[in-house]
C-alpha cells in the first residue's frame, strides 16, 4: 500500500511539473461540449481552421490557449483578450453558414483562436499587434477557403456599444447588432419554406411585441422602445453553397409604428430654433414607416436541418420629422427557429440602430 501512494504522488509531481499544452478550456460541461462541437465543426469546414486548431494541439509546439466560457456577460462582447473569456451567448448570435461579407461562427472563432495562438508564441506581443497579425489573419484565412475574395480589414464598435462595425477591403461596412439588446417580435408565414422560394412573414400583432431603437447623437441619444407595430417582410430563398442551407434575400419590408416622442435637442434642430432658445419639452414623429433600403445591404442565411435563422437587413424610416426625400437610415439582426415542413417560424430581433459612423474600439472583437 505504502508503494503505491508512492507512486500516485511521483505521477502527480511529474505530471505537474510537465507545462500543459494545447486548448485549456474552462467553464461548465454543457459549455465545453458546446465549444468542443463548434471546434470540430468549423475544422471540417475549413482547411486553415483545422491546421490552426492542430497547431494549438501540437506537443511539440508546447504553447497553451486558454478559454474561459462565459455566458451573457455584459462586459464582455465575443471575447476579452486580456481576461480569456469566451462568451458563447454571443458567437451563437452569428450565422454559422458563411455568405459574402456576412461575420459567421466560425470566422468568429477563427479570430479568437488566431489572436491567443499568436500571443502564445510571441510573449509579451500587445493586444493591437496579436489582433492583427493573429486574428484577422485567421479571419482572412477562413474565408479564402470559403472561396471569397473579400477580407475584413477591421472590427470596431459604436460610441454607444450597441453595435459592432465590421470594415472589409472595398470599403464596405457591415453591421451586427450587440446581443443584450435584443427583443422580441412574433411572426406569421404564408406557408411552409420552399427553395427556392418566396416567404412572406407578417408581424403577429395578437402577441405583446416590443423593439429597441438605439438613436445616436444627432437623433438625441439614448433608447427608444417601440411597441404596436404591424406589417410584413418579403424574402426569397436560393441554394447555398453549403450543404443543407439556404440563402435569404429580403426583398420587401413595410412596417408601421406609433409615433416616438424625440428630446428637445432633436425638437430644437428641427423648429430651427437658435442656440439658448428653449425647446418644446418632446416633439412627436408622428406615425413611423419603415421600409427598404435598395442601396443597404439585406440578405441571411438559414440551416435547412435545423432551421435556424439569421438575417440582416438595412432600412428606411419616415415620419412628420424626416419625409421621403431625407429618411432615417437603419439596421437591424434578426435570429431565430423555423420548424422544417411548416409554417411555423420563431424570431427574435437585435435592437434596430440608426446609421452613424463607426465610434471607438468596442471591447477586443
Amino acid at each position: 500500500m505504502r508503494r503505491s501512494v508512492g507512486v500516485v504522488f511521483f505521477l502527480l509531481s511529474l505530471a505537474s511539473s510537465i507545462a500543459f499544452a494545447g486548448f485549456n478550456v474552462t467553464g461548465s460541461p454543457a459549455d465545453k461540449r458546446t465549444w468542443d462541437k463548434m471546434i470540430a465543426d468549423c475544422s471540417r469546414a475549413s482547411k486553415s481552421f483545422k491546421a490552426m486548431v492542430d497547431k494549438v494541439n501540437d506537443p511539440a509546439l508546447g504553447k497553451t490557449v486558454n478559454v474561459t466560457l462565459v455566458r451573457n456577460k455584459k462586459s464582455v462582447y465575443v471575447d476579452s483578450f486580456s481576461s480569456g473569456d469566451v462568451d458563447l451567448s454571443d458567437i451563437e448570435d452569428y450565422a454559422k453558414a458563411d455568405p459574402a461579407k456576412v461575420i459567421d461562427r466560425c470566422q468568429v472563432l477563427a479570430h479568437i483562436i488566431g489572436e491567443r495562438l499568436y500571443a502564445a508564441c510571441n510573449p509579451g506581443t500587445g493586444y493591437t499587434t496579436c489582433h492583427k497579425l493573429g486574428g484577422i489573419v485567421a479571419e482572412n484565412n477562413y474565408r479564402a477557403d470559403c472561396g471569397y475574395t473579400d477580407t475584413v480589414v477591421d472590427h470596431s464598435g459604436s460610441a454607444d456599444g450597441s453595435k459592432a462595425c465590421h470594415q472589409w477591403n472595398d470599403g464596405t461596412l457591415t453591421y451586427d447588432a450587440i446581443a443584450e439588446e435584443r427583443s422580441e417580435t412574433g411572426v406569421i408565414t404564408n406557408g411552409a419554406l420552399t427553395v427556392p422560394g418566396k416567404m412572406t412573414i407578417s408581424i403577429d400583432s395578437s402577441l405583446p411585441n416590443a423593439d429597441v431603437i438605439n438613436l445616436p447623437a444627432y437623433a438625441g441619444g439614448g433608447q427608444r422602445t417601440v411597441t404596436g407595430y404591424s406589417g410584413v417582410f418579403t424574402v426569397e430563398l436560393s441554394p447555398a453553397t453549403v450543404p443543407n442551407h439556404a440563402l435569404i434575400h429580403v426583398t420587401d419590408v413595410q412596417i408601421e409604428a406609433p409615433a416616438v416622442d424625440l428630446v428637445p435637442a432633436v425638437a430644437r434642430e428641427k423648429n430651427h430654433l437658435g442656440a439658448g432658445t428653449v425647446a418644446p419639452m418632446t416633439q412627436s414623429t408622428g406615425p413611423n414607416f419603415l421600409t427598404l433600403d435598395p442601396s443597404g445591404l439585406q440578405f441571411g442565411v438559414i440551416n435547412l436541418k435545423t432551421g435556424q435563422i439569421w438575417v440582416s437587413y438595412s432600412g428606411l424610416i419616415t415620419n412628420d420629422l424626416y419625409p421621403p426625400s431625407s429618411p432615417l437610415k437603419i439596421y437591424s439582426t434578426v435570429t431565430g427557429v423555423y420548424v422544417p415542413g411548416t409554417s411555423a417560424l420563431h424570431l427574435h430581433t437585435a435592437a434596430a440602430f440608426l446609421d452613424g459612423d463607426p465610434g471607438q474600439t468596442y471591447g477586443d472583437w
